[in-house]
C-alpha cells in the first residue's frame, strides 16, 4: 500500500521529465496462473511475500469493470491517475452479475456453465503493476447473482409465485440458490484463485437474497433448515475459513440501508456479517435512499448528510467502532447531477465520520477526477492531472464492452432494495 504518498515530491520529479507510472504491457504472453506445485501437488501461492501487502494503510478506491480494466490503453490511464491522487486501490471485478469471469479461470465450473470471458488477457500481469505502483487491489466477486450459473436448474434459486393456480415452480433466472453448497464452492474457488494471481483481498457483493423473496407474492420452494440470516451467516464463515488459510483479507458488499434497520428480509444483518469478516462496505449511494430518511427531503441532494447519518448508524451498530467500515460512495447519477461537489461532500462525510477508507462506485469505470485536484496531496501537480484527465475524456478508441457497461449502469438504476 502507499504509505500516504510520502513519495510525492519523488513522483514530481519523475514527472518532470516525462515518466508516467509502468504501462501495462499486453504484449506479454498469456498466462493463465503462474502458480508453482508443491511435491503433494497442491497449489503454492507465488512469493508469499509479495502475495500481499499491507492493509493497514486507509483504503482509497475505485471499481474497475472487466472490460475496463482488460483495456491497456484504459487500465494504464487509470494507473497514471491513481499514482497522482490520493487514490490507492483498484476493486477489479474478478466475475460480473451476468456471470462472466475476466480472465480464463482454471475453475471446473467456469469452462462447465461456459463463464470464461477473457477481457483480461493477463491477470498476472495486471495485478503485477498495480504492486509496482502500490496499488492495493481487491477481487469482487458477486455471489448469489450471477446469471449464467443461475441458467442450470440444478444451481438457480427457485420460487413458487402465489398468484398463480397451480403449483409450479420457477427457477429464477438471475438468482442462484444461497443453501447450495456447490455454489458456497464455486465462487471461494474463484476468490482462492483470484489471491493466488496475486489480488490483495477479495469482496464478495451479492451475498444476500432477491428482494422480491420479501413479498407476499413469491415464496422459496425450499425448507430451509436455516434462516436466511443464518445461512448467510454460514456462507461468510465457510468462506473466511478457507481464505484465512491464505491470509488473504475478505470484505463484503451490503445495501446501505443494513445500517439502519434489520436484515431487510434479505439476510443481510450489519453487525453479525461484520463479525465474520475484515471489511464491510455499506452501499450509501445518496441516490438510493427514500425522501424523508433522517429527516432529509430530498437525500440525492444532501449527500453529505446522508452519508454522514448512515456512518453514525453503522458505528453504532458496530459499538463506535470504525477500522472494519469501508463504505461505497456514488460517483454516478441519477435523478439528480453529480459532480466534484457531490463526491467531495461524500468523502468530507466519512471522514467526519471518522472513516479514513472509502470506495467510489461508478458502473462504467468513469470518475470525477476533477474532486481530487484541491486535494493538499495533488494541489502541485493540478495541471499534470488536468492534462490526463482531458486526454481520457477525449479518448473516444476506449475497448469497453457496452453490454456490460450497460448491464452495470442499470444495476445502479435499481432502486434501494434492488441492489446491493
Amino acid at each position: 500500500m502507499k504509505k500516504e504518498f510520502i513519495v510525492v515530491v519523488i513522483f514530481v520529479l519523475l514527472f518532470s521529465v516525462g515518466i508516467t507510472a509502468r504501462s501495462l504491457d499486453y504484449n506479454s504472453s498469456v498466462n493463465d496462473v503462474n502458480l508453482h506445485k508443491k511435491n503433494n501437488g497442491e497449489e503454492q501461492l507465488k512469493d508469499s511475500q509479495e502475495l500481499k501487502q499491507e492493509t493497514s494503510e486507509p483504503i482509497k478506491g475505485i471499481y474497475l469493470t472487466g472490460w475496463v480494466a482488460g483495456s491497456p490503453k484504459r487500465f494504464n490511464r487509470l494507473l497514471n491517475l491513481i499514482t497522482e491522487t490520493e487514490l490507492n486501490a483498484m476493486v477489479i471485478d474478478v466475475k460480473n452479475i451476468e456471470g462472466e469471469v475476466s480472465y480464463n479461470s482454471k475453475v471446473d465450473l467456469t469452462e462447465e456453465i461456459g463463464a470464461n470471458v477473457a477481457k483480461i488477457k493477463n491477470i498476472d500481469r495486471l495485478l503485477d503493476k498495480c504492486k509496482e505502483n502500490n496499488i492495493y487491489s481487491i477481487a469482487r466477486i458477486p455471489v448469489f447473482k450471477d446469471y449464467k450459473l443461475a441458467a442450470y436448474k440444478e444451481y438457480a434459486l427457485k420460487y413458487y409465485d402465489l398468484q398463480q393456480s397451480n403449483s409450479e415452480i420457477f427457477s429464477s433466472p438471475e438468482w442462484v440458490n444461497p443453501y447450495s453448497k456447490k455454489v458456497w464452492k464455486y465462487n471461494v474457488d474463484l476468490a482462492i484463485e483470484a489471491v493466488k494471481h496475486g489480488f490483495d483481498e477479495v469482496q464478495f457483493d451479492y451475498i444476500r437474497f432477491p428482494v422480491f423473496f420479501n413479498r407476499s407474492r413469491y415464496n422459496l420452494a425450499v425448507a430451509p433448515s436455516n434462516s436466511k440470516v443464518r445461512i448467510i451467516d454460514d456462507f461468510l464463515r465457510y468462506a473466511k475459513n478457507r481464505l484465512d488459510k491464505l491470509e488473504a483479507p475478505v470484505s463484503i458488499d451490503v445495501f446501505g440501508l443494513t445500517t439502519t434497520g434489520n436484515d431487510l428480509g434479505i439476510g443481510q444483518n450489519f453487525a453479525l456479517m461484520a463479525q465474520r469478516i475484515d471489511y464491510i462496505s455499506p452501499m450509501v449511494y445518496p441516490s438510493h435512499y427514500q425522501p424523508g430518511i433522517y429527516g432529509l427531503t430530498l437525500p440525492e441532494q444532501t449527500p453529505y448528510s446522508t452519508v454522514f447519518n448512515s456512518m453514525q448508524e453503522a458505528k453504532e451498530k458496530l459499538n463506535g467502532e470504525t477500522g472494519q467500515i469501508r463504505p461505497w460512495l456514488q460517483d454516478f447519477s441519477l435523478r439528480y447531477k453529480y459532480g466534484v461537489e457531490e463526491v467531495r461532500e461524500q468523502i468530507a462525510a466519512a471522514k467526519a465520520s471518522g472513516l479514513d477508507s472509502w470506495l467510489l462506485w461508478n458502473p462504467a469505470s468513469n470518475y470525477t477526477w476533477q474532486a481530487f485536484l484541491d486535494n493538499e496531496i495533488v494541489i502541485n501537480k493540478k495541471k499534470r492531472l488536468i492534462d490526463i484527465i482531458d486526454d481520457i475524456e477525449g479518448d473516444n478508441d476506449v475497448r469497453v464492452n457496452r453490454r456490460e457497461s450497460n448491464a452495470q449502469e442499470n444495476e445502479s438504476r435499481e432502486r434501494p432494495f434492488d441492489r446491493t
